[in-house]
């Protein structure tokens, strides 16, 4: 299946502002950290960064955050848009 990932804040850098990923069938987004993480050389370590079995920057799933789903396990269907915010600070 393909899945369209959006990247925001110091993730574009690392990883593109807007593509497609293939993975598996049913792949959770958990899977897809995984995956986005091999790609993302020096941004590697954020990506799979973890709090509280949490991740550390805002996940949405066709507009709905993973916290209201099923958070990293998610189950991801072919067409989905995954939008990656990381925190922003700043002033």
């Amino acid at each position: 299946m393909l899945v369209r990932v959006r990247t925001f804040g110091e993730l574009l850098e690392a990883l593109g502002s807007d593509f497609m990923v293939k993975l598996e069938d049913g792949a959770s987004v958990e899977l897809l950290l995984k995956a986005l993480a091999e790609k993302a050389g020096s941004k590697r370590d954020f990506i799979l960064a973890y709090r509280d079995e949490e991740p550390n920057m805002a996940i949405l799933v066709n507009g709905f955050n993973i916290q209201v789903l099923e958070k990293t396990a998610t189950r991801l269907k072919d067409g989905d848009t995954v939008s990656l915010i990381p925190p922003v600070a700043g002033g």
